[in-house]
């Protein structure tokens, strides 16, 4: 979502309209193709794979060389080692949980 508003913020209106018509476009063909073998699990993998779409064709709009500047800045990093370890604990929390449920 930060890409995409940053495209908005270049005044790159038409580029940041156009990704998300093919997002949403996507979403409609994955959905209606998986929704019969896989009832919810398949609208859900649809909205997953068009949100990944999305997200790629911003990221490529945005720039891989600022991507990577953000990530290699310090503060970046400590960010996604802090996101890793927080999906680690929580991945450790569901499994707990399973054990009681």
């Amino acid at each position: 979502k930060l890409f995409s508003l940053w495209l908005y913020a270049e005044h790159r209106m038409g580029e940041a309209a156009r990704i998300a018509t093919w997002s949403l476009g996507s979403n409609i063909v994955l959905s209606l193709l998986l929704i019969t073998p896989m009832g919810a699990s398949g609208l859900a993998l649809a909205t997953s794979i068009s949100g990944a779409i999305g997200f790629l064709m911003t990221l490529r709009a945005f720039g891989g060389e600022k991507v990577l500047a953000i990530i290699a800045h310090k503060f970046g990093l400590y960010w996604l080692l802090a996101m890793a370890a927080f999906t680690a604990l929580m991945l450790l929390f569901k499994e707990l949980l399973h054990v009681y449920l």
